[in-house]
């Protein structure tokens, strides 16, 4: 066998064991405070936990009163990445 065709051989079959690890997505478990929940209070915080740990920019999480009116401050993570926080400020009862 050349060596072309090795190289050919082998790219193939990094090519088949590749798709599955390519094909994993990271996934929402849950959310704080739970989706169209009504609280009786505003929260202070937005808390989202993945099954897998993820990084993310400042502004990746856009928290939006009735307004239009971005009340989300930068996202960080926690939980070693496992959970992304956004603060939330300027909400009132019955703002959202």
């Amino acid at each position: 066998m050349t060596r072309g065709r090795v190289v050919l051989l082998v790219v193939m079959l990094c090519a088949l064991v590749a798709p599955p690890a390519a094909l994993a997505h990271v996934n929402l478990l849950s959310s704080d405070p739970v989706t169209q929940s009504r609280l009786d209070s505003p929260p202070k915080a937005v808390r989202l936990r993945f099954n897998e740990p993820v990084t993310v920019s400042a502004n990746a999480i856009a928290v939006l009163a009735a307004d239009g009116t971005v009340v989300s401050g930068t996202a960080r993570t926690e939980d070693s990445g496992y959970v992304v926080v956004a603060p939330l400020s300027g909400l009132s009862r019955g703002n959202g």
